[in-house]
């Protein structure tokens, strides 16, 4: 029940608990000068509640980091309702979050923070690969998944407001490109002559700007696409999975995990798994000089065994499986290390 103190021309409202313990946090309600001693001291019912539960959520926020609330939100939000190309986007976006507010806790990050760390991913130099600054789009994507975390927060009655409402994007981004402007596209005859010219280049050339031509088909899904997708009786191709492209590898959708298998510190392969459908993708091809990698891997006069039956069984036996988590695979007995990315 809050206790009502009165101070001058005001009152203060403090909650207690149920062990009559005084919580730290309190509100204070100066009353209408015109209005007796008497009246300003009846407090409203919804008042007193409303002061005992944003003490409460307030008590919450305060043993809670935005990393921490962030990596909530991931295991029970996220994961559950994003597609894996929008989960990867997000996780993209963690390391500079976390860098910049990641350490403050849910009560004490404050609207001008936010603005702070947007403004400053506006700035050169934040682009480590070409020391520009971030594109509008991503910025607007920090911002759309800091506020994600304290809309989450706010449902979960943990804090009562979310402080990325009043924060603006900076529109004099260099690398944003305005929408007024008009889109460079090629006219028929320019269309036509580049087809010409694309009649010489490799064939996984031709196949991908050929279908952005006639598709229409979005980057990602035109770099998602195998070749079982090809339907050459029905002269059909079908878009089931997207590419979204990651400094340290490439998350195809579908696939459970992305194996990196090392001998020493030589990389003998590297390969998408999906346990699932049972099929691999391999992204680089087995090093043939490492002769001695496993009895499993055998070089029989047909060629380079390396399959799915083969890959599970040797995963397997180093205790990988589609449950796993990431990390590193070792085994005593050998020189081998196994690298596992989700």
């Amino acid at each position: 029940m809050p206790n009502v103190k009165k101070r001058m021309q005001s009152y203060r409202i403090k909650d207690l608990n149920s062990n009559d313990y005084v919580i730290d946090q309190s509100l204070t309600r100066q009353h209408d000068l015109r209005m007796t001693h008497k009246n300003a001291g009846r407090m409203n019912p919804s008042q007193l509640i409303r002061v005992a539960n944003h003490n409460e959520c307030s008590q919450i926020a305060l043993t809670i980091k935005f990393e921490n609330m962030a990596e909530q939100w991931f295991e029970e939000y996220a994961e559950l309702n994003h597609r894996d190309t929008t989960l990867q986007r997000e996780r993209n976006l963690c390391k500079r979050t976390y860098l910049a507010i990641g350490h403050m806790f849910l009560d004490e990050i404050t609207t001008r923070d936010i603005q702070l760390f947007i403004n400053d991913l506006a700035k050169y130099g934040v682009n480590m690969d070409n020391g520009k600054p971030l594109s509008y789009k991503t910025v607007r994507h920090h911002l759309s998944f800091v506020s994600d975390v304290f809309e989450y927060a706010i449902r979960m009655d943990i804090i009562n407001y979310n402080p990325c409402l009043k924060v603006i994007v900076p529109k004099n981004i260099q690398n944003r490109s305005p929408k007024d402007n008009e889109k460079r596209i090629y006219t028929k005859d320019q269309a036509r002559k580049f087809l010409e010219l694309l009649s010489e280049a490799p064939a996984m050339y031709r196949v991908y700007f050929t279908l952005c031509m006639f598709t229409g088909c979005r980057r990602a899904e035109l770099l998602g696409l195998e070749w079982k997708d090809f339907n050459y009786e029905k002269q059909t191709v079908h878009i089931v999975r997207t590419s979204n492209y990651s400094k340290r590898y490439i998350v195809r959708g579908g696939m459970n995990m992305f194996i990196e298998i090392f001998n020493g510190m030589s990389v003998f392969s590297r390969l998408y798994i999906n346990y699932d459908n049972e099929v691999i993708d391999i992204a680089v091809q087995p090093n043939r000089d490492i002769k001695n990698i496993s009895d499993i891997f055998t070089y029989p006069d047909k060629g380079f065994v390396f399959d799915f039956n083969t890959i599970s069984i040797f995963l397997k036996n180093r205790g990988i499986t589609a449950d796993s988590k990431e990390g590193v695979y070792t085994n005593i007995d050998d020189n081998i290390k196994v690298v596992v990315l989700k």
